[in-house]
Parts: structure tokens; C-alpha cells; sequence
């Protein structure tokens, strides 16, 4: 089975890390085109995993997206061409879809992002097959399958990932202290036209209050004033997770970020005005994540937070990551099943 993956965010590597590993690892070809957006093509190296970079972030306007997007499109429709692969797979993919649609292909797509409006309009129509997260808030056709759980379990499950503390304190952990995470995001995605995150009063709030209780990390996609360096992860990006799992508390606008605390047991506050149904669903069924639109109730949810010991979100997160269903395996038999039905 020759499967061409099609990533273009450093989220979508870690997700699809795991389901490469596994199809190399039975005899199969994965083939991968990559995407220069933050880290991503530096993490395709770091894991040693051969990429073919088609397309570099270009997100100024939007009709500097839509060049991109074209572009993308059109090299990936020759790789896949030259390749003739069994399958396409992608993450919230306008490109996979559309070519596995010209080229009579399988594409398989993986999104939660109820919000991406657009990029969901122009792929999820002509996929072959969509697997959304449980809580999947907008409209299901027989096309969809659900799974519970999300995404993040797939590549901080237990049995692939073990947080170390060796590498969390190069990464800046301070023991002896309580760690707080923080998380900004650039709001630069086809989905977050319009959006914006917190302004920097708000974050020196936040960063003032949690450091009368610890050390602050902060992790940020855009550039910081130099009064935040103290507090920048000066880390390997691709290790970032082992610091994160041995913080106290999480808040951040990647949603993404808030799933993957909640995955390690570390209760996370995502911040942002609209609604993912993935984050609903672990807020509500696991409590591990409360989702607040605005600043207003911030410092009591880090008290309420804060007042549970580690061990009791690290047993919530035990049975969020038993419940789910998203498994390296599991990514790879739904890609022989489409095989087979197409």
C-alpha cells in the first residue's frame, strides 16, 4: 500500500508521525508533502521522516492564501500523478481532497475544525471519507465516521509517548516550583481571518499573576515584546510536550495545545470567541478543559483549577486516552477499509 500524505501544519506532523512510523514499519511507502508553515518542515527533519516541500506559508492577505492554496494544489496533483498512490491523507486537506477527486483517488481527510469554513466547503464534499473527533458540532452524512476521543491521543498515548523530566528541565522546567504553560497563537490560518488574541496588557495580567504562584512558560507563534524572553521556551520544539506535561496548568488560544495537556493530565483554560466541538466534548464529558470566550472569570477558573491535586487530572486523563479510538492502527485500517470501498 503506497499512501501519500498531504501536511501543512507542525500539528498535522505529530498526528501523522506515529501512522507513517507504523505503515514503514509493515512494508508500505509513505509518502509525504510538506508545508514550510512555523516548524513543520523543521520537525519532518527532526524526525527524520523524507518530505517533498511543495508550498511555504503565505498568509498576508487573502489573495496571497488563495495563490498559495492554487499552488499547492497544482504540484500536489503532479506528485500524486508521478506517484499513483493507493490513497491520499490529510488534515483539514483543500489540496488531498481535491486532487484524489481529479485523479480518482480515496482521500481521506481528518478535521476538527468545525470554524474553517472555507477550506471545509472546498474538501469535505468531494473526499472519499472524513473522520471527525466526538462532539463533531456541524452537520454528519454517511460519509463521516466519528470517533471518540481526539486527535492528540494518537501521539501522546501512553505506549508512544513518556514525558521525561531530564528533557523538561532543559527545556526550562524549574523543580521545586509550580510550571504554568501559556500558550499565543499568530491568528494567521484561513480560518482565524478576523480574529485576534490577547493584547499584551492582558498578558502581562496573566504572566503577573501565575508567577506570584511560579515559573511561566510561554510559547508563542508571533514575536514578544523583549520584557516576555525570560519566559520564551527555549527548548527543541519537538519536545516541547515533555515540558508541558509536567506543568501545573495550561491556558492558551491553540486549542490544539489544550487538547494535548488534557491528553498528559495537565487541566487546561483554551481562550478564544467561538467554539470547537472536540474541546466542548473533553470539557463536558472529561472535564479537563474549560473553554472561556473572554478574561472576565479567568482568575477564579485558575483557582477552581488549581485547587484539584495533579493525581486527580492525571486519572481523568487515563480514561480520556482509554476511551479514545485514535490509534496509529486504527488510522491505517480506515485507510485499507476506503481502499476497498472506493
Amino acid at each position: 500500500m503506497k499512501i501519500l500524505f498531504d501536511i501543512t501544519h507542525p500539528a498535522h506532523v505529530l498526528f501523522f508521525k506515529p501512522v507513517i512510523e507504523l505503515l514503514n514499519g509493515a512494508g508500505h511507502t509513505a509518502i509525504v508533502a510538506s508545508r514550510k508553515k512555523d516548524v513543520a518542515t523543521d520537525l519532518l527533519d527532526k524526525f527524520k521522516i523524507p518530505h517533498i516541500e511543495i508550498s511555504k506559508q503565505n498568509n498576508k492577505n487573502i489573495f496571497s492564501s488563495g495563490k498559495e492554496m492554487f499552488c499547492r494544489g497544482y504540484k500536489l496533483y503532479k506528485l500524486a500523478r508521478e506517484e499513483n498512490p493507493d490513497a491520499i491523507i490529510s488534515y483539514c486537506g483543500v489540496s488531498a481532497a481535491q486532487v484524489g477527486k481529479l485523479l480518482d483517488i480515496p482521500s481521506i481527510i481528518f478535521t476538527n475544525t468545525e470554524i474553517a469554513k472555507l477550506q471545509n466547503l472546498l474538501s469535505l464534499p468531494i473526499a472519499s471519507k472524513i473522520i471527525v473527533p466526538e462532539g463533531w458540532l456541524n452537520k454528519k452524512s454517511s460519509k463521516y465516521t466519528e470517533l471518540n476521543g481526539c486527535f492528540e491521543t494518537n501521539y501522546l498515548h501512553p505506549e508512544i509517548f513518556i514525558p521525561d523530566e531530564k528533557i523538561a528541565l532543559e527545556g526550562g522546567l524549574k523543580k521545586g516550583k509550580d510550571n504554568f504553560f501559556i500558550r499565543i497563537v499568530s491568528w494567521q490560518a484561513a480560518h482565524d481571518v478576523g480574529k485576534s488574541g490577547w493584547d499584551l496588557e492582558a498578558l502581562r495580567k496573566i504572566i503577573s499573576d501565575l508567577e506570584k504562584r511560579g515559573h511561566v512558560h510561554i510559547s508563542s507563534e508571533k514575536s514578544l515584546p523583549d520584557e516576555f524572553s525570560k519566559n520564551l521556551y527555549k527548548g527543541d520544539i519537538s519536545e516541547i510536550h515533555h515540558l508541558l506535561a509536567y506543568c501545573k496548568l495550561y491556558i492558551g488560544e491553540s486549542a490544539t495545545m489544550a487538547a494535548e495537556a488534557a491528553t498528559l493530565g495537565v487541566p487546561a483554560i483554551y481562550m478564544a470567541d467561538f467554539e470547537l466541538g472536540y474541546i466542548k466534548n473533553i470539557e463536558k464529558k472529561y472535564g479537563l478543559i474549560k473553554h472561556l470566550k473572554t478574561q472576565k472569570s479567568l482568575e477564579l477558573t485558575i483557582e477552581e483549577l488549581l485547587k484539584q491535586p495533579p493525581s486527580y487530572w492525571k486519572d481523568k486523563a487515563k480514561i480520556l486516552v482509554k476511551e479514545s479510538d485514535f490509534a496509529p492502527k486504527n488510522i491505517l485500517k480506515i485507510a485499507e477499509e476506503s481502499l476497498t470501498s472506493h
